[in-house]
C-alpha cells in the first residue's frame, strides 16, 4: 500500500514538476512525499532537491532508451537477415525447379524431333499418310506465319522504328506520333490476344473431339452386334449390355452428383462438375496449371515453394484467393480423373463384352445351322450354347465384382485424400497456433522488461534521496 502512494506521488511530482508545489489529493500523500524526500519544508531546498531529481530521472531515461534502442537495431537487423535468407532460399529453389523444366523441354523437344525424322523416313508407307499431310499442313502454315511475320515486322515494327527516331528529332511532334504508335501497339497487342485464344480454342476442341469420340463408342449398339440381330438369344445379348450401360452411366451420374453436393455445401471446390475454370480466365487457369505442374509432389517444401511462385506469378491475387483456386484445382483434377477412370473402365469392359456377345450369338447361329443335319448334334450344340451363356453369366458377375471393387478403391482414395486434408490443415492450425504462443511470450516478456524498467528507475530515485 505505501509502495502505491509513492508511485502515484511520483507520478504526480513527474506531472506537476514545472510547479514549485506538488498537488497531492491526501495528507498521507504529502506525509510520504516529505518523508521520501519529493517535497522538503524549504522552499528553495525544496526546489533545489527537485532539480536534482528531475536530471536523475533524464540520465535513468536516456539510459533506458539508448538500451532500447540498441537492442531494437540488434533485432531488426535479425530480421532482415532472416527475410533475406529466406527470400534466397526461397529463390534457390525456384531455380531448381526451373531447371528441371527446362531441362524437361529440352528432352520433349528431342523426342519430338526424333518422331518428326521418323515420320519423315517412312515417307512412302500408306500408314503414314495422315502424319505426312499433317506435317505438310503444318509446314504451309508454318511459311504462312512466317509471311504474316514479314508483313507485320514491315508493316508495323519498322514503321515503328522510323517514328521512335523522328520522335527523338522533335519534342513536340514526338508526342503526337507517340500515341498513334500507342494505338497501333494496342491494337497489334489485341490482335495477338485473339490469335492466342483462337490457337487456345484448337487446342481445346482436340478434347473435346477425342470426348466425343469416346461418347459415340459408349452409346447405341455396336455395329458387329448389330449384324447377328437373327440370333435367337440377341434380345438377351443386349439387355446383359444395357445392364453394362446402365450401371457405368448410374456410376457417373453418382460422381457428378457427388461433387455438385459438395459444391452445395460451401465447400472450396465449388463447380467442380459445372463450372469450367472457377471464375478465371482460361489465360491464367492454363497458366496455374502449368505451374502446378512444375512441382511435384515429391519435392521437398513443395506448397511452400509453390505458394510463393503462385504469388508472384499472380501478384493482383491475395493467398486466400490463390489457395480457394488451389483447392478447387484439386478438386477438379480428382473429379476429371474419376471420370477418365470411370470411361476407360466402360469402353474396356463394354469392348469385352460385346466379343464375347458377338462370340456367343455366332457360335448359336452355327449350332441352329447344324440342328438340321444331326438332332444328335443339335442337343450338343445346345448345350454348348448354353455352357458358353453360362460362362458370359459368370464373366458378367465376375466384372460386376471388380467393378464394385474398383468402386470401394476409389471410395477407400477419396477418404485418403479427405483425410490427407484435414491433416494439412490440422497442422496449418497448429503452426498458427505456436506462432500465436510465440507472440504471446514476446509480449509478456515485454511487459516484464517494462515493469523491471520502471521498478529500476524507483529503486535509483530512492537511492538518490534517502530519508
Amino acid at each position: 500500500m505505501e509502495g502505491r502512494r509513492v508511485e502515484r506521488a511520483l507520478r504526480s511530482y513527474l506531472d506537476n514538476r514545472a510547479s514549485l508545489s506538488f498537488n497531492l489529493d491526501t495528507k498521507s500523500d504529502r506525509v510520504l512525499a516529505l518523508q521520501h524526500g519529493y517535497v522538503t519544508g524549504n522552499r528553495r531546498e525544496g526546489v533545489a532537491r527537485r532539480q536534482g531529481l528531475d536530471d536523475d530521472w533524464e540520465a535513468v531515461l536516456q539510459a533506458a532508451r539508448a538500451r532500447d534502442g540498441q537492442r531494437l537495431a540488434r533485432v531488426e537487423k535479425l530480421s532482415e537477415g532472416s527475410r533475406r535468407s529466406r527470400e534466397e532460399g526461397l529463390l534457390r529453389a525456384h531455380r531448381e525447379v526451373w531447371m528441371r523444366e527446362w531441362n524437361k523441354l529440352q528432352l520433349e523437344r528431342g523426342q519430338v524431333q526424333k518422331e518428326l525424322e521418323e515420320w519423315r523416313v517412312c515417307v512412302g508407307s500408306e500408314e503414314h499418310s495422315f502424319w505426312l499431310e499433317f506435317l505438310s499442313e503444318a509446314a504451309a502454315v508454318e511459311s504462312q506465319l512466317c509471311e504474316e511475320r514479314e508483313d507485320f515486322t514491315r508493316e508495323r515494327v519498322r514503321p515503328l522504328l522510323r517514328a521512335r527516331g523522328r520522335l527523338r528529332g522533335s519534342l513536340g511532334r514526338g508526342e503526337r506520333e507517340k500515341e498513334g504508335v500507342k494505338r497501333e501497339g494496342e491494337k497489334a497487342v489485341l490482335k495477338l490476344e485473339e490469335e492466342i485464344h483462337r490457337l487456345w480454342g484448337e487446342i481445346a476442341t482436340v478434347g473435346v473431339e477425342k470426348e466425343g469420340e469416346m461418347k459415340d463408342a459408349l452409346q447405341g449398339i455396336p455395329l458387329e452386334l448389330a449384324e447377328e440381330r437373327e440370333a435367337p438369344n440377341y434380345g438377351s445379348a443386349l439387355r446383359e449390355l444395357q445392364l453394362l450401360d446402365n450401371h457405368y452411366t448410374l456410376t457417373l451420374e453418382t460422381l457428378h452428383h457427388r461433387y455438385q453436393g459438395v459444391a452445395g455445401r460451401g465447400s472450396c471446390c465449388q463447380g467442380v462438375a459445372g463450372q469450367s475454370n472457377n471464375g478465371w480466365s482460361f489465360t491464367d487457369d492454363e497458366r496455374f496449371r502449368h505451374v502446378v505442374g512444375q512441382y511435384p509432389s515429391l519435392l521437398r517444401k513443395r506448397r511452400t515453394l509453390l505458394i510463393d511462385r503462385l504469388m508472384r506469378e499472380f501478384p493482383n491475387l491475395t493467398r486466400p484467393e490463390i489457395m480457394t483456386h488451389e483447392s478447387w484445382y484439386n478438386a477438379s483434377t480428382h473429379y476429371q480423373r474419376q471420370v477418365a477412370s470411370v470411361k476407360k473402365s466402360w469402353l474396356r469392359n463394354r469392348t469385352e463384352l460385346v466379343g464375347r456377345l458377338v462370340e456367343m450369338l455366332r457360335r448359336q447361329k452355327e449350332v441352329l445351322e447344324a440342328e438340321a443335319i444331326s438332332s444328335a448334334a443339335k442337343v450338343e450344340q445346345r448345350r454348348k450354347a448354353e455352357e458358353l451363356y453360362e460362362r458370359v453369366c459368370e464373366w458378367r458377375k465376375e466384372r460386376e465384382e471388380a467393378v464394385r471393387r474398383e468402386e470401394r478403391e476409389r471410395e477407400r482414395e477419396r477418404r485418403k485424400e479427405e483425410e490427407e486434408r484435414e491433416r494439412e490443415e490440422r497442422k496449418i492450425a497448429e503452426h498458427r497456433a505456436k506462432l500465436k504462443a510465440k507472440v504471446r511470450n514476446v509480449l509478456q516478456k515485454s511487459r516484464m522488461y517494462a515493469c523491471t524498467v520502471t521498478w529500476h528507475v524507483v529503486e535509483c530515485v530512492l537511492v538518490k534521496c534517502p530519508d
